[in-house]
């Protein structure tokens, strides 16, 4: 178990900078556009003219993550990416087939960790520096290395997710699959503050992360449900999860997620991120709005991902 201190993310929702996140938000549709931060407050001028809006994203979820602390707490920096810079990665590309030398710094942008690493150089942080590109459980395979760290109870891992859309990646969608063209590719980054005690600051705990090679809605619930109820069930439309969710569990309050933040390798960060703000939220009429079936303040929150890969999940409790 660990427990999360602080978090971020930036999505086509208000920013963490907005107040009242729940209340605004909406369903997206085609024409959403990624809500941008203030990112003046959190990266120096002549540094942020020079960054891509990727990066910018990431580095700024990461400085309001661990906003407050010592930075010689934070033992590493683990970031997850199905995709990378990818806008970064299609200039270099293009420069390249066009036979022109492309500069090394538009080389070293196009990279997976240059996210990982800009987060590192921005915070001075001199720990463990790792970039998890995993396709749809890049996310959840960064988390479960948190886990294995042994970490002193000072210190601190700072766990993020992060990708982008563009025009190309709507097109190749429609190719690959052309009978689902009702899907809204998703963007956004978010980081969270894990510790391994409870602190004064902790927020929430994040209970157990879980992977399978299954598609089996019901297996999954099966090992969670074993001891403690599950109040809300926060799920990703990937594939055919909401079949299964209506005919097996009609009795758990749930939220199909993707309907907020679009599909991407890293959906489940933006699902993490809206269950803590569902923790956190203490009036219940609030959270009707967004899942009218919840009747009570959740204790237990569940996040089922579906994959082609097989159902993903993560358990997140109040405290």
């Amino acid at each position: 178990m660990m427990y999360i201190e602080q978090f971020a993310g930036i999505s086509y929702q208000p920013p963490f900078d907005v107040e009242a996140p729940l209340h605004r938000m909406k369903p997206i549709d085609n024409s959403a556009a990624v809500h941008e931060a203030d990112y003046q407050k959190y990266i120096d001028a002549q540094v942020r003219r020079r960054m891509s809006d990727q990066i910018k994203r990431g580095v700024t979820c990461a400085m309001r993550a661990v906003e407050g602390i010592d930075i010689n707490a934070l033992h590493a920096i683990f970031v997850a990416t199905g995709l990378g810079c990818l806008k970064d990665t299609q200039q270099f590309l293009q420069v390249s087939l066009q036979s022109k030398p492309p500069s090394p710094t538009a080389f070293i942008q196009s990279t997976h960790n240059s996210i990982a690493g800009q987060i590192a150089i921005q915070l001075q942080c001199k720990g463990a520096n790792m970039t998890y590109s995993q396709g749809e459980r890049s996310f959840e395979r960064a988390i479960m290395d948190t886990y294995l760290e042994e970490l002193q109870e000072h210190q601190r891992v700072l766990v993020g997710a992060i990708d982008e859309r563009i025009p190309f990646l709507d097109q190749a969608i429609i190719r690959i699959n052309p009978i689902d063209q009702d899907s809204i590719v998703g963007a956004g980054a978010f980081f969270f503050l894990l510790a391994p005690i409870r602190t004064a600051q902790s927020k929430a705990s994040l209970v157990d992360c879980i992977l399978t090679s299954s598609n089996q809605v019901s297996e999954c619930i099966q090992i969670v449900h074993r001891d403690t109820p599950i109040d809300l069930l926060l799920y990703g439309n990937y594939c055919e999860a909401q079949a299964q969710i209506n005919q097996n569990l009609k009795h758990i309050p749930s939220l199909d997620f993707t309907l907020y933040s679009g599909q991407f390798m890293v959906q489940s960060a933006f699902a993490l991120d809206l269950a803590l703000k569902f923790l956190e939220e203490e009036n219940i009429q609030e959270l009707q709005q967004l899942c009218p079936t919840i009747k009570r303040l959740p204790r237990r929150i569940f996040i089922l991902n579906d994959t082609p890969m097989g159902m993903s999940g993560l358990i997140v409790d109040r405290i």
